[in-house]
């Protein structure tokens, strides 16, 4: 995480990101938010799953928002819009 604190994308947006490992129908995607930071809204086209490591995130999606807490996980289906 110290890594992705100290690159451009987290100084300009307040997140950053880095893939550890992607197949046709699933990666595994480490992100790194600042407090109060946002994503625009994106869909992955494979299945896909939120952990939070700490703190907290909320997630926004059509059926709406959900809050995940440390150690929480999301798991969504293939092309859910969600930020």
């Amino acid at each position: 995480l110290s890594e992705l604190r100290s690159t451009s994308a987290w100084q300009q947006h307040g997140h950053a990101a880095s893939a550890l490992f992607r197949y046709p129908d699933l990666r595994c995607v480490v992100v790194a938010m600042k407090p109060g930071a946002r994503m625009r809204e994106h869909q992955a086209e494979g299945r896909m799953t939120v952990h939070c490591l700490r703190g907290r995130v909320r997630v926004s999606m059509d059926k709406g928002p959900l809050e995940l807490g440390a150690q929480q996980v999301l798991a969504l289906e293939r092309c859910v819009p969600h930020e």
